[in-house]
């Protein structure tokens, strides 16, 4: 979102008048001198010469006046350039920084050219015309050299950390995000938390407003996987997260079709001058440059345009100037309308009076219809799930999309792609297993036969009455409650194996089925063989959803013992700017406005350029949707084998891998521990109750509940230690003993 960057921008323009003081010292006459007064024989040395010599000034003889004016205009066409662009590109990348410097010297050839070509013929003996092609090249060449020089030490004039700020804050880039206008959250923000249910989804759906790259991913990568499966996830109804993206990606489209239109007619009335007013209505604005305390920081006073002001009004006075001057000279057809010089510049004044203004109008215009959505529709008491937003497209495959991914959240199956099945839920934080003989406890009574769902059901009901205890007890405030835990019973398959698998692949379906009836869950866990494994779900989600502790049980009885293994799981907060909704004001109030529109003039240049792209990515989504529906169909008609699994989840994609509080941590671990622990306890309950020798059950819990890890032939299950093949732990001082 809102990036802090005064710092980085002051450390740059330091790094660019460090280059600038080179390139005068490189251009004085005593450097130059010796330069000038080679005499190449052949026309390599002699090109090389002339590129030495482009930074070159002179106060007074012996060069002429045109000469020495011409000079001047180059170097501060090229000094202009260092200090206004170059500190920007080279924050970008090194190739940025290089290209620029081409640029920068073309511009300045150009501008050495105009001023020679008013001296006349007693200075251009040839035609000043085919003159232009010798000033271009060789300014350029020198640009190139001072890209490649000064772009690697300019490519780090971003402050300490900047960059690490940046990809940080990365989904895949959230390039082109609406800003608004104040200080944004950085990832693992402290200041914005969820505390209510349902806050997790209301920041998504934000983030399908703020973060284009999110909304890319849900509606391209997720809704228009047509053939594969939805990864559903506890804590998040992601319906209105798929819809509001749908709503802000034709937001965004119908807000690039206007720039598009303004692009071409700059495109059309003086094309050198689109990058140019691009990267001066960039300069208008600045991020607020914040003053920092030791507690926090504020704002600086003034409008925000006003030091932009200071750099781009003297750059669009030369440049003007340049046109004058170029409009009042014969130029070729092509150059006068590449540089908007016919009809005494008419056209480069067009560009920048109506066609910059009008660019900034409409994304301004986008950027508060944005505003007023989100403070509306998506503020803490505001938000309604089930209020579909508009426009949304009205395409029979989306809808069927959205029916299907409301399927998956009723649902009972997870269709997992790769290695790991807990897709939705984050990757195993830590497991344990124990395996159980079914062995009497007494001699003279046998053991009371059970199966693996009757002890399935012991354990829901065991978690179930202690959600039940918890809810009863008024909560205490900062404690983690497990009145709202939920228990659900999940079937993990891989997509790759259930094409043939009438349980999932029934009828003329085109997607794997997400629910199964009670008595194929059952199934399923009373004979866990094949690829299809079911578990016994547990989710407390904590902190409005932005942490979400999870518990899979899986049980099961073969022949005469009990395995038992546990995993959790913990979905951590998502990134800190998506939490931004709870800092912006309740409504767009006149000063939040004001700095909306003053905060769309550094997006606007960005925004002018790539729209006509941006457009066209979009106008061409159905038929690259269409393509590539033709292509996995032919796949999964021929290939028994085809893929059907979900490969990653909607709330995976946006989380965080930091913690945004210090407790969020603390209250998963605590959660996830005491479900860990009441799974033991009741299981024991279990076994007691059917006549099991529980003894060695008893030794296995307590190397658990010491150590979090537990080793039975071979497998290791770690906690906070490692035990190889043969070890054991020892059940009181927790010391491992290694076979010889």
């Amino acid at each position: 979102m809102f990036e802090l960057s005064g710092s980085s921008t002051e450390f740059g323009r330091g790094r660019a008048v460090v280059v600038c003081v080179v390139l005068l010292v490189l251009g004085s006459p005593p450097v130059q001198k010796p330069v000038l007064d080679m005499q190449p024989s052949n026309g390599l040395l002699i090109r090389v010469q002339d590129v030495l010599s482009a930074p070159a000034w002179m106060l007074g003889a012996p060069a002429p006046v045109n000469a020495r004016w011409a000079m001047a205009a180059m170097v501060a066409v090229l000094l202009a350039g260092v200090v206004l662009v170059l500190p920007r590109a080279g924050r970008r990348s090194r190739v940025t920084a290089v290209g620029a410097a081409v640029l920068i010297g073309a511009l300045a050839g150009l501008a050495d050219w105009i001023v020679m070509a008013k001296a006349g013929p007693s200075v251009f003996r040839p035609d000043s015309h085919q003159l232009l092609v010798y000033f271009i090249p060789d300014s350029a060449t020198f640009g190139l050299v001072l890209g490649l020089l000064a772009g690697p030490f300019l490519a780090g004039s971003g402050a300490p950390g900047s960059g690490m700020l940046r990809a940080a804050t990365r989904v895949t880039p959230w390039t082109g995000g609406w800003s608004s206008g104040m200080p944004g959250l950085a990832d693992s923000s402290p200041s914005a938390l969820g505390r209510e249910p349902g806050d997790v989804t209301r920041y998504l759906c934000t983030a399908a407003y703020t973060v284009p790259g999110f909304a890319r991913f849900v509606v391209e990568d997720v809704l228009a996987d047509e053939l594969g499966a939805i990864a559903p996830s506890p804590g998040v109804d992601l319906v209105p997260v798929a819809q509001h993206c749908l709503t802000a990606r034709e937001l965004r489209y119908h807000r690039d079709l206007r720039l598009s239109a303004v692009f071409a007619g700059m495109l059309l009335l003086a094309p050198a001058w689109l990058p140019v007013g691009c990267l001066l209505v960039s300069r208008l604005s600045s991020p607020p440059r914040p003053l920092w305390g030791s507690r926090g920081w504020a704002t600086r006073r003034g409008p925000a345009a006003w030091p932009g002001l200071v750099t781009a009004v003297p750059m669009l006075a030369v440049l003007l100037a340049l046109t004058v001057a170029g409009s009042l000279i014969s130029l070729p057809g092509p150059v006068a309308w590449l540089l908007g010089t016919y009809l005494y510049g008419t056209p480069a004044l067009l560009t920048l009076a109506v066609g910059l203004p009008v660019a900034h109008s409409i994304a301004a215009k986008a950027e508060l219809d944005t505003a007023a959505r989100l403070c509306q529709g998506l503020r803490r008491g505001r938000f309604a799930p089930d209020a579909a937003p508009g426009p949304m497209p009205s395409t029979p495959w989306v809808k069927e999309r959205l029916r299907l991914l409301e399927e998956a959240q009723r649902g009972n199956v997870t269709v997992y792609s790769g290695w790991a099945p807990s897709v939705g839920f984050a990757a195993t934080t830590a497991s344990w297993q124990i395996n159980i003989p079914l062995v009497p406890a007494d001699a003279r009574t046998a053991v009371t036969d059970f199966d693996a769902w009757e002890a399935i059901e012991h354990l829901r009901r065991h978690l179930q009455d202690l959600a039940t205890h918890d809810g009863a007890e008024p909560p205490t405030p900062g404690e983690p409650s497990l009145a709202d835990l939920q228990l659900e019973d999940r079937v993990f398959v891989h997509g790759a194996t259930v094409a043939a698998d009438e349980r999932f692949m029934s009828g003329n379906r085109s997607t794997p089925s997400m629910r199964l009836d009670e008595e194929q869950v059952r199934h399923i866990a009373q004979h866990p063989r094949g690829t299809a494994r079911h578990a016994l779900g547990a989710h407390l989600p904590l902190w409005g959803g932005d942490v979400v502790a999870s518990v899979f049980l899986q049980v099961a009885v073969t022949g005469q013992t009990l395995n038992l293994r546990c995993e959790t799981h913990l979905l951590t907060p998502v990134r800190g700017g998506y939490h931004e909704i709870d800092v912006l004001p309740d409504r767009v109030t006149d000063v939040f406005r004001r700095a909306i529109r003053i905060n769309a003039l550094r997006r606007t240049g960005a925004l002018l350029l790539t729209a006509p792209s941006t457009a066209w990515h979009h106008a061409r989504f159905e038929a690259r949707h269409a393509k590539r529906m033709r292509r996995e169909l032919r796949a999964a008609e021929q290939d028994p084998a085809f893929d059907y699994g979900a490969r990653t989840s909607v709330r995976e994609f946006a989380f965080d891998p930091n913690y945004s509080n210090y407790f969020q941590a603390a209250d998963g671990g605590r959660v996830t521990a005491a479900l860990s622990r009441h799974s033991l306890a009741a299981i024991r309950r279990f076994l007691d109750a059917h006549g099991v020798d529980t003894s060695e059950f008893t030794q296995q819990q307590q190397t658990i509940l010491n150590h979090g890890i537990i080793q039975q032939g071979g497998l290791s299950v770690v906690g906070n230690q490692a035990v190889g093949q043969g070890a054991t732990a020892a059940q009181k001082n927790a010391t491992q003993q290694s076979a010889a």
